[in-house]
């Protein structure tokens, strides 16, 4: 976690735009207005792991009582609780609508926010088509608008693809005979081998590459994706 100085508005702004409650106290142009009195001010955001957390506007103030640093009606700390609940949703709408989630990401922008879902169907791997994206998309804003946890959001919903990776050994027991391509590490050197998913073991995975057939560990794959 570290501390920095942010001087870009737009990353001010778009970050502000999470919350429902804030006042233009803690806006970009308060803290112009207070640069222009001959204010000091300090735009702090405070990042995990490149993320940004929170931010604060602090204005140094020189009053008859003395000196002192004030963060008016801050500091702003996004809601980790948020977004939690927006990923329960997401995996509650797929239980409702008959899916799985092949993976799901989110982006808080305010009334910009992105949730990005990939579904798929591990029963009986019936492919998804655009009709399964729309009813899961109904789904999933309905249980969106009736918790208005968010002021706005863009959803975009899709399958994993043809080519979608392989991800673990479940994955390729459930798609055992197709092809396949494997970038993996050997001896020092990254290799990449292509054919059809046979044998599936407890520590690798045999493809078969016409009448030959090579064992590769899966702690040894870089990543693997379906070849057609």
């Amino acid at each position: 976690m570290e501390i920095k100085e942010i001087t870009n508005k737009e990353i001010w702004e778009d970050f502000l735009l999470n919350f429902k409650e804030k006042t233009f106290l803690q806006s970009w142009e308060w803290g112009e207005f207070n640069k222009l009195l001959g204010n000091k001010i300090w735009r702090l955001g405070i990042f995990l792991d490149g993320k940004l957390l929170s931010v604060s506007l602090i204005i140094k103030v020189k009053a008859r009582r003395g000196t002192f640093l004030f963060i008016p009606h801050g500091p702003h700390i996004l809601n980790f609780s948020l977004k939690e609940e927006i990923f329960k949703l997401i995996n509650l709408a797929a239980e409702d609508s008959g899916y799985d989630i092949y993976e799901a990401s989110l982006f808080l922008k305010g009334e910009k926010t992105r949730i990005i879902v990939r579904i798929d169907r591990i029963k009986d791997n019936t492919p998804i088509s655009h009709r399964d994206c729309e009813i899961y998309s109904q789904s999933l804003s309905r249980l969106l608008d009736e918790k208005d946890l968010l002021p706005g959001y863009f959803l975009e919903i899709s399958s994993p693809g043809i080519n979608r990776k392989v991800r673990d050994k479940g994955e390729f027991l459930r798609f055992r005979g197709c092809p396949v391509k494997i970038v993996y590490e050997y001896d020092g050197r990254q290799l990449t081998c292509k054919g059809l998913i046979g044998l599936v073991e407890d520590d690798c995975v045999e493809i078969e590459l016409g009448s030959d057939k090579v064992k590769i560990n899966y702690n040894s794959i870089i990543n693997a994706n379906l070849d057609y």
